[in-house]
């Protein structure tokens, strides 16, 4: 990430990847930092970091809220079949 920035590939909804919560905020702290440097920074980087960063913490926040209930249901369609 440090060495380009089209190598920030954070989590999007859709893949709802995740990591632990500390390894999350550490990841979107160092893109944060990265982002704030103004050669890493043009013209509405901010803006589009925000939304990232919003997208990403919505997707945790539903994972953990819905994930267990949603795992459930999967594996009981999965073992019907």
């Amino acid at each position: 990430m440090k060495k380009s920035p089209g190598a920030f590939r954070p989590p999007t909804a859709p893949s709802c990847r995740t990591w632990p919560p500390a390894a999350r905020r550490e990841r979107i702290e160092s893109a944060k930092t990265f982002f704030a440097q103004p050669e890493h920074a043009p013209f509405g980087t901010d803006k589009e970091v925000a939304k990232v960063v919003e997208g990403i913490e919505t997707c945790v926040s539903l994972r953990d809220r819905d994930g267990e209930g949603v795992a459930k249901a999967l594996n009981a369609l999965t073992a019907a079949k």
